[in-house]
């Protein structure tokens, strides 16, 4: 994982690790990677997600859309990707896929 602070203020985090799926979900319309940032609370999630949420119940990334003025998801995948992005967890465009 890198963390770099930018002089303008922005936090920029790159991890090459397993990642979330960015597949749909068993249980909802929206890829996982969308509802691990929107959704807050603790819920069940299925088993393969329980590794991979971040912070205390799986809330870490929806807590940080959430408080980030501006939050940019850029994933790169088995040759795709997908640019998800929000304001204070609210996001301002689809998931673009390429």
């Amino acid at each position: 994982m890198e963390i770099t602070l930018t002089a303008d203020g922005d936090v920029r985090v790159a991890d090459d690790g397993t990642g979330l799926p960015t597949e749909h979900g068993c249980q909802s319309d929206d890829p996982p990677l969308k509802t691990e940032l929107t959704v807050l609370g603790g819920g069940a999630r299925p088993v393969a997600w329980r590794s991979l949420s971040g912070g205390c119940f799986g809330m870490g990334l929806a807590a940080v859309s959430a408080l980030s003025s501006r939050l940019t998801a850029d994933v790169r995948r088995d040759g795709a990707r997908w640019v998800l992005e929000y304001e204070r967890g609210v996001a301002v465009a689809p998931p673009a896929h390429t």
